[in-house]
């Protein structure tokens, strides 16, 4: 069997060079406590994203996805707009991931439109795992975003904050959705950090 490896997705404004940003401290949580390899795959965002760079680098993001499954079995965790990030590579890539746990996901809600339905009963996805807040402010304004916004190619999902919608019967048997009173970052704050990582991987050092 193929050894795990674990591809972060960061949202925007995370400096992939800064070792105290999640991602990269992701990285070594998990090289430390499980062993296995993880990477990250920056997406360099501002905070306006233009359509053409989204699909840019989602097509990017893709095909590293596709450098690593011939070695690999893939398990992904996403923040915020990394979340949308992978859910464009998901829609163009026939890649499986074993895994998918998405932080505070600012990706379309409905499981139709960010393709979630198609890529779990297609197998594409073997698990999925969302973490989400009723109190994230990021995705509350990120809502509106989309509403004011969202017929020019801008703004953001909130599926962090709404939960999934519209997800079809076979989908929802590998979906399932934990969910803390934490601000839109908060699950790495450094009171939050190693438990984040034990929801996400199960493992408790």
């Amino acid at each position: 069997m193929k050894p795990i490896k674990w591809c972060l997705f960061p949202g925007i404004m995370t400096d992939a060079e800064d070792n105290f940003n999640w991602s990269p401290s992701g990285c070594d949580w998990i090289e430390k406590h499980l062993k296995q390899p993880a990477r990250e795959i920056d997406s360099e965002f501002a905070p306006i994203r233009t359509k053409t760079k989204l699909n840019s680098k989602s097509e990017e993001a893709a095909r590293v996805l596709e450098s690593l499954a011939p070695d690999f079995r893939l398990k992904v965790i996403t923040h915020s707009n990394g979340g949308e990030l992978f859910s464009r590579a998901v829609r163009i890539t026939p890649v499986r991931i074993e895994e998918a746990h998405l932080v505070a996901a600012a990706c379309d809600a409905d499981f139709d439109k960010n393709g979630f339905n198609d890529a779990l009963v297609q197998d594409r996805i073997g698990k999925m795992k969302l973490y989400c807040s009723k109190i994230d402010e990021a995705l509350f304004w990120a809502r509106i975003s989309k509403f004011l916004a969202g017929w020019a190619g801008y703004g953001y999902g909130s599926l962090g904050r709404s939960g999934p919608k519209n997800v079809s019967s076979y989908a929802s048997i590998h979906l399932s959705t934990i969910w803390k009173d934490y601000k839109h970052s908060a699950w790495w704050d450094d009171e939050n950090f190693e438990d984040s990582f034990e929801m996400i991987t199960g493992v408790t050092p």
